[in-house]
């Protein structure tokens, strides 16, 4: 099935906008001496790359069936519990947000890819408001590290740390990014295995 002309992307496959997101973090965190955050990225994106190119998702006819709400419920009760209590950066917290992690990537990997709903408005200034805070983050990382700065410039990041360093605050904050990312898991189409399969004509 041909694919629609609306569909089309001005951007070859591996070059997504998402991909090289992924690739510049990456690259910010070896040049920043952060050699295990930067490899991980700079792996998440190649993989992303080389998969997008070899083996796009197929499309599928709709969304997938809607998450059970009370086990969605409990389980984001308990995962809330288990990070506020554990200690931040721990051995705990690594493993839980590395599991998740794992999962959300072989949820993902099983899913195709669907028609998108009619945009109602235009998305330039979500793009807009993400390139402003990763900008300020990257300006308060060179200020910080500048032999000629006098001054502390606290990055978002470091304005947050007192509200995570109080379990009620870190409770809330770790409920919202949950419930956002169970909300993803939500959004996500079928199975692939529904699929159409995907012909040359379907490739950009």
């Amino acid at each position: 099935m041909r694919r629609p002309e609306s569909r089309a992307r001005p951007w070859p496959p591996w070059a997504h906008p998402a991909i090289v997101i992924v690739v510049i973090t990456g690259c910010f965190h070896i040049y920043r001496r952060a050699p295990f955050d930067g490899v991980v990225f700079l792996a998440t994106g190649a993989g992303l790359a080389l998969a997008e190119t070899r083996s796009p998702a197929p499309i599928v006819a709709g969304r997938g069936e809607p998450l059970d709400r009370r086990a969605t419920i409990v389980a984001v009760v308990l995962l809330t519990m288990m990070l506020t209590a554990a200690p931040r950066y721990g051995g705990i917290d690594i493993v839980v947000v590395g599991v998740l992690g794992v999962a959300a990537l072989v949820v993902a990997a099983t899913r195709g890819d669907v028609e998108p709903p009619p945009r109602r408005g235009a998305a330039w200034p979500y793009a807009v408001a993400g390139l402003i805070a990763a900008l300020n983050e990257l300006t308060s990382y060179f200020l910080q590290t500048s032999p000629v700065n006098d001054h502390a410039h606290p990055a978002f990041s470091d304005l947050m740390d007192p509200i995570f360093n109080v379990p009620l605050g870190r409770a809330v904050l770790v409920l919202v990014w949950l419930s956002a990312g169970f909300g993803l898991f939500h959004l996500m189409p079928a199975r692939a295995t529904r699929s159409e399969p995907r012909t040359a004509e379907d490739s950009p």
